[in-house]
């Protein structure tokens, strides 16, 4: 009994794995909410991050973009761990363990995984006096606050110069203090030091908590100091040892690509890095989204074209993979595949709410960015394609023309054509065309692209095939369909229509090219000879009677398109003499050799034209 309720608590290993997908797409959203605003719009002051007496800090950072990222980003981080143990829990053990005898002052809390004795999963605290207390200290959405660096926040301000002191007290107990690593990482929490917290630290998270809460509290520390007499800066730099991350990351341009890129390249980190979420994330936090979409996009094509060529998703031209300027190898697992459809939809929607903002951008007159251009963004409108062919297999093609709003043309009306192309239903395209109309996408257009596409799928070798039995377009259908064209052209006075048939459907040519020889006239109303020709081309379906009053009729129509075209041609040249020099003799030469064809094609309609099919 035992035994069956043991197993039936076992989670089921596909609940688990969705239940993280999940966990990782909300992270993944929830970090993009963040960020986006802050590089796509100007930022909006914000109103409770600080109080009135931190004025200064306060417009510090609401000016700075830099800082503004960078604390979304601990946030962010800040957010992520709150989904592990109770902090208040995990704090108290920590207060329990630490040597009570230093004075540790009030700040927020912070993330940081721990793999203590009991083997928590995670610890996300700062060591305080009054540990309960401390985690009360929140902004407006209940998140930690990251640079709350007051060392006694109720008890008024304190000058700038004494939270500097604090910081590098802080360093000195994170470098030679503390009883184990772990109090020591604390420390280094409140300091800004890296080396002593990336020693506990275990995931990606910790890592990179670790190094932008470094970075944050250097430039929150240069601040401070710029408001500190000259004199005690002189005090504090002489008698206390300071870190700067931001000398210690080298220049301060690119700093978040090369901390992610160590990430990737360091063992504790690497897998969890090269996870494709988590590689996503990464992209965005290192401005690197563009590389990264592009890459995407590499990677869904060679999926794509891996058993044949595909047409939806065609191969990505070489020069376009050498416009990255990376002399790497794609690291293809820590990509999206074609078949991981949550994750195609995440990286499609980050891809269409970033080309949203860009449209945005562009309307308002902003430069784009050379890199976001060309092959590169072309590579990119991959994955809605790809996306679109999941749509159409999850049976959502009404969604497919939404998608390909966002596609610039021609690749637009491409992945349009070829998503729709097999559809039988007329109820259902036209439906489809509706749409597409809606979105703001050429209909006409569209018709054309599609016809032009499967025109160029076609086999258009020159190699000639034998035909294996004699081949006729003599039949009765021939003449009584073309018959029936002429009628319609010149019923409805489409008189270029029936002269454009005429010319490439000629009595004449056809019936030389069945007889490989001159006709004489006279057989044209012999039935003998149109009996001979059915009999030698093997059609037993029309009878030869017909099929002679179809041949004189089509020819007879044919008369009567050129007669009309020539009177055209010569009511044309009357209104052209009017303007005419009257010792042009281009012109009026011209007009007589008109007048000559025009009494040649009059002359077939003289001669009891068309009387014979209805009288007899």
């Amino acid at each position: 009994m035992d035994v069956d309720d043991s197993d039936a608590a076992k989670p089921d290993p596909m609940v688990l794995n969705e239940m993280r997908q999940l966990e990782r797409e909300i992270q993944t959203w929830d970090l993009v909410r963040r960020l986006l605003p802050l590089r796509s719009a100007e930022a909006q002051p914000t109103s409770s991050l600080f109080t009135a007496k931190k004025k200064a800090l306060h417009d510090l950072v609401d000016t700075d973009p830099i800082l503004k990222e960078r604390r979304a980003v601990l946030q962010w981080l800040q957010t992520n761990a709150a989904s592990g143990p109770d902090i208040d829990e995990l704090a108290r053990e920590l207060q329990q363990n630490a040597d009570r005898r230093h004075h540790c002052p009030r700040v927020a809390s912070y993330p940081l995984q721990n793999q203590t004795q009991k083997e928590h999963d995670g610890l996300a605290t700062s060591v305080g006096s009054t540990v309960p207390k401390r985690y009360h200290v929140l902004n407006s959405d209940g998140a930690p606050l990251v640079t709350q660096l007051d060392p006694d926040a109720g008890h008024g301000r304190r000058p700038p110069a004494s939270l500097v002191l604090w910081r590098r007290m802080c360093l000195s107990l994170a470098r030679g203090g503390g009883s184990d690593d772990y109090e020591r990482a604390v420390y280094g929490l409140l300091s800004g030091d890296i080396a002593s917290v990336e020693k506990v630290a275990k995931s990606w998270d910790d890592f990179l908590f670790a190094n932008y809460n470094a970075l944050l509290r250097t430039q929150i520390d240069s601040h401070l100091l710029s408001q500190s007499p000259p004199d005690t800066v002189s005090v504090l730099a002489q008698s206390f040892p300071s870190f700067d991350a931001i000398q210690f990351h080298g220049e301060l341009e690119g700093v978040e690509k090369r901390l992610v890129t160590t990430l990737e390249s360091q063992k504790s980190t690497r897998d969890e890095a090269l996870e494709p979420n988590k590689a996503l994330q990464a992209s965005l936090i290192a401005r690197d989204i563009d590389r990264h979409l592009y890459e995407q996009a590499l990677v869904l094509t060679e999926d794509a074209n891996k058993d044949e060529p595909s047409l939806l998703l065609p191969s990505i031209h070489p020069t376009a993979w050498n416009f990255l300027n990376d002399k790497g190898d794609l690291v293809r697992h820590k990509f999206f595949g074609l078949e991981q459809h949550e994750g195609l939809r995440i990286a499609c929607h980050i891809y269409v709410l970033i080309a949203l903002l860009r449209q945005f951008d562009a309307l308002e007159g902003k430069v784009q960015d050379q890199l976001t251009t060309s092959h590169w963004r072309s590579g990119q409108e991959s994955i809605i394609a790809g996306y679109t062919d999941y749509l159409a297999r999850a049976n959502l093609k009404e969604l497919i023309p939404l998608y390909c709003s966002i596609l610039r043309s021609p690749r637009q009306y491409e992945v349009l054509s070829w998503n729709m192309i097999h559809e039988q239903n007329a109820d259902r395209r036209m439906t489809q065309l509706k749409l597409i109309k809606r979105v703001g996408i050429d209909v006409l257009k569209f018709v054309e692209t599609l016809a032009k596409l499967v025109f160029d799928k076609l086999d258009h070798t020159n190699d000639t095939f034998t035909a294996k039995e004699s081949f006729s377009i003599m039949g009765r259908a021939t003449y009584s369909s073309a018959w029936a064209c002429i009628q319609v052209f010149l019923q409805n006075t489409h008189l270029l229509a029936a002269r454009r048939l005429m010319e490439r459907v000629q009595f004449d040519a056809i019936l030389q090219n069945v007889s490989e020889q001159e006709v004489d006239l006279g057989v044209f109303d012999d039935v003998d000879f149109w009996a001979q020709q059915l009999d030698q081309s093997g059609i037993a379906s029309a009878v030869p009677e017909q099929v002679m009053t179809d041949a004189r009729n089509y020819r007879e129509l044919e008369h009567l398109a050129r007669a009309l075209d020539s009177l055209e041609t010569m009511g044309s040249l009357m209104r052209l003499s009017k303007e005419a020099p009257p010792g042009d003799r281009t012109f009026w030469s011209g007009v007589g050799d008109a007048v000559k064809v025009m009494k040649d094609r009059m002359q077939p309609l003289l001669g009891s034209w068309l009387l014979t099919s209805i009288e007899g």
